[in-house]
């Protein structure tokens, strides 16, 4: 074990930092709720369900303006599981394997 009595400064800052992410974390949860809940309206009062690029408007200063897109994007990923399961060797030549240290600060 290492002694870091003469670092307790630093150890209380990092204590109350992780102290007060988890207080942020909690907010960031409420937010994310509301932020569904408000989407969820919003995307079934554009009615999605057709496939179709959309923008929704509100009036703005007596000007009708666009405050959302809702636009389909195609994006291309490697199915890792898939890859393994059929060509295990060239998943196996093609794959890296890394090596991480984990801080974690205690309470």
């Amino acid at each position: 074990m290492v002694d870091l009595t003469p670092l307790e400064q630093q150890i209380r800052i990092l204590q109350w930092v992780t102290s007060e992410r988890a207080k942020l974390n909690e907010r960031l949860k409420e937010l994310e709720i509301a932020e569904a809940d408000a989407l969820a309206d919003v995307k079934d009062a554009m009615g999605g369900a057709d496939g179709n690029d959309e923008s929704g408007t509100m009036l703005i200063d007596g000007k009708v303006k666009p405050v959302v897109t809702w636009k389909i994007t195609t994006p291309r990923r490697l199915d890792q599981k898939l890859l393994a399961e059929r060509f295990p060797q060239i998943y196996d030549v093609c794959k890296v394997t890394g090596r991480q240290r984990t801080f974690k600060v205690l309470p």
